[in-house]
């Protein structure tokens, strides 16, 4: 008879950090280099946009702006090492709420 042992917090941990790596991966693209060629409106499957990339698609704003935003909390980022990330249904969210 086969047991399976109860889920340790090592174990949750190790998933969650998956889920955020495949995050990454998923989302890396020509784009994530270059915030240049990010549209305002972002529609491909990329899931996660660094701080650049984000300012940009919410008009320009000053890294300043984004932060009070931040503050207040009405965007939210993800914490990855040193890198602060965005969601794209966060940008979006914003974007068709108005600042």
């Amino acid at each position: 008879m086969i047991t399976s042992k109860p889920a340790t917090a090592y174990d949750k941990n190790n998933e969650q950090a998956d889920q955020i790596s495949e995050l990454i991966s998923t989302s890396r693209g020509p784009a994530l280099s270059s915030a240049s060629s990010v549209t305002r409106n972002p529609d491909d499957s990329r899931l996660l946009y660094n701080e650049s990339e984000t300012r940009q698609m919410l008009a320009g704003i000053s890294r300043a702006s984004l932060w009070r935003l931040e503050k207040r909390g009405l965007i939210k980022s993800i914490r990855w090492s040193r890198h602060k990330l965005y969601a794209k249904n966060e940008i979006n969210r914003l974007i068709t709420e108005g600042i």
